[in-house]
């Protein structure tokens, strides 16, 4: 038997294949979001908590500020980078039997039988939606919403925070800016 040429493929499965990786690359793409919203927030936090070894007082408001919204900041992306199971449910994830949740409580003999459903090139391509549909709106699409709001915290705490050390004289606490004052 000869075997077919890889460049030689159905179009209709390079337009498939296309379709996937897409969703793929959006999916990989607010991962990479994510990670570097984790390692911004992670930075500020260690770089405020040293400023903040004195204690809370009015001058290091700003410094308390910045290091709470950076924590709230990377607990949410840690949350937003792998959503729990009530956050996903969308309801039509279970009509693609490509979909592990759709079938992992079916007998072998119910999972033959909806396989044998699937009988023409439209059943396929509508699994196939089915599957892409369900990678896009579990994952991308959710996690493009929202990542906003870890990087909301965390800018619109460190304006704040920056205002409050600007007000209430914190600048004194960073070793660099006291040596200039001085």
């Amino acid at each position: 038997m000869k075997k077919e040429d890889p460049q030689k493929q159905f179009p209709l499965e390079w337009f498939y294949s296309d379709i996937f990786h897409n969703a793929i690359v959006d999916k990989v793409h607010e991962d990479e979001k994510l990670h570097w919203m984790l390692g911004i927030s992670a930075l500020v936090m260690s770089l405020t908590l040293t400023t903040m070894r004195a204690g809370f007082t009015l001058e290091n408001l700003g410094f308390v500020i910045i290091f709470f919204s950076s924590l709230m900041a990377f607990l949410l992306s840690l949350f937003i980078f792998e959503l729990p199971e009530f956050c996903r449910k969308i309801p039509h994830s279970y009509k693609s039997i490509m979909y592990y949740s759709s079938h992992k409580k079916m007998s072998a003999d119910e999972f033959a039988e909806k396989l044998k459903k699937i009988r023409t090139q439209e059943d396929i391509s509508d699994q196939y939606a089915y599957n892409v549909a369900n990678l896009v709106n579990r994952n991308s699409h959710l996690k493009s919403v929202l990542v906003k709001w870890p990087v909301y915290i965390l800018f619109f705490g460190i304006i704040i925070g920056v205002v409050c050390i600007v007000l209430f004289g914190g600048v004194g606490l960073i070793p660099a800016a006291s040596a200039v004052h001085s």
